[in-house]
């Protein structure tokens, strides 16, 4: 998760979800019918911007034995009858779904090469039209024989499901807290914050801190966040008995902002101190 301009993603009432309240949730088509659920949400390698969602359909028109990449442009996620529960609608002709690409649910594509995401990206250009990737970024293509590595500098998209549990380390690489949870502005297609537990013994009395995502760094060596916020600034993040905020609104974005403005990355997204230089 890289340094980006604060005020451009500062905004009110955003339409914003957890992922953990996305992953595994239904997707439906127009007329409210059940396709299938979300199996994962994939990230360029900024960690910050979403590209595509991976939906599994279960026995929809016999697709049950895969899953498929589309573009994040492809759905649209809105608040259900429910508060908190998102409801997530594809507005794809079930023609095209019959013939998309799919892969093995048990084999997921390799992540670091550009085949999968060019056969995805050229057959949604051409059936639905539009740019592909996010509806208000595009994004760099991996170059021809990057290596495999998920943690190399090669590495061009990324799972969410791989960045949750990921341990988060000071500035002395000293672990700090690990993420439990991502914040998602589904509309701009972006990872807003994260929140960190931390605290506790033997998995008792941990405390849950939201903090932007310019305030962590990916160590790809390490395969874990590096953080300049101390546990201090974490405990003054402090979730008020684990209570989540309502996330559309920017308070808890700008306060965590506020707490970690020390935090100095550079412009391409390296951290300023010495301690995290791989």
């Amino acid at each position: 998760m890289n340094h980006e301009s604060t005020n451009a993603y500062t905004h009110h009432g955003a339409p914003r979800f957890r992922a953990s309240q996305l992953i595994d949730c239904n997707i439906t088509n127009a007329r409210d019918e059940a396709l299938g659920s979300v199996q994962d949400i994939v990230l360029t390698s900024d960690n910050r911007t979403i590209a595509y969602v991976v939906v599994g359909f279960g026995g929809f028109l016999g697709m049950g034995e895969k899953f498929f990449a589309m573009p994040w442009r492809l759905i649209q996620v809105s608040r259900g009858d429910e508060a908190a529960k998102p409801r997530i609608t594809l507005a794809v002709d079930q023609e095209v779904l019959k013939a998309a690409p799919g892969f093995d649910k048990n084999e997921w594509p390799d992540m670091a090469g550009m085949s999968w995401s060019s056969e995805v990206d050229d057959y949604y250009r051409t059936r639905t039209g539009g740019p592909v990737g996010t509806r208000t970024s595009s994004f760099i293509r991996p170059t021809v024989g990057a290596g495999r590595d998920p943690n190399g500098e090669t590495f061009h998209y990324r799972r969410v499901s791989q960045l949750l549990g990921m341990e988060v380390v000071d500035a002395n690489r000293e672990t700090l807290a690990k993420v439990d949870d991502l914040v998602l502005d589904v509309d701009r297609a972006t990872i807003d914050g994260a929140a960190v537990t931390f605290g506790g013994v033997l998995g008792m009395g941990k405390r849950i801190a939201l903090v932007p995502t310019e305030s962590l760094q990916l160590l790809r060596s390490d395969g874990k966040f590096g953080s300049r916020c101390t546990l201090a600034d974490l405990e003054a993040l402090a979730l008020p008995d684990g209570e989540w905020p309502m996330l559309g609104n920017d308070e808890w974005l700008n306060r965590g902002r506020h707490q970690c403005d020390r935090v100095k990355l550079t412009s391409d997204g390296e951290a300023s101190v010495a301690a995290w230089q791989e």
